[in-house]
């Protein structure tokens, strides 16, 4: 029989899974996209709606580095709603 103490950890297992794999489904887009764009034009949509293009330099767990004017901008990603390459 099920009870509700088993329900409730079972619960937080799967929650903890779910985590774990979006965690790391997101990791993989910005890898994949680091690999593509790269050394490459971007854009980043702000916050405040306002949008910065530079070059693609890295990102990692809390930073986008895009180059703009010759000059490394260093982008907290809590700041962008979006980015993707120019075409």
């Amino acid at each position: 029989m099920v009870n509700k103490e088993n329900l409730n950890q079972l619960n937080k297992k799967v929650k903890n899974l779910l985590n774990e794999f979006n965690k790391t489904q997101s990791s993989n887009m910005e890898i994949d996209f680091i690999k593509e764009n790269k050394g490459k034009t971007i854009s980043l949509i702000m916050e405040n709606d306002n949008e910065l293009k530079g070059k693609l330099v890295d990102i990692d767990k809390f930073r986008i580095l895009i180059e703009v004017d010759d000059k490394i901008n260093y982008i907290f990603k809590h700041s962008v709603v979006g980015y993707f390459a120019n075409q």
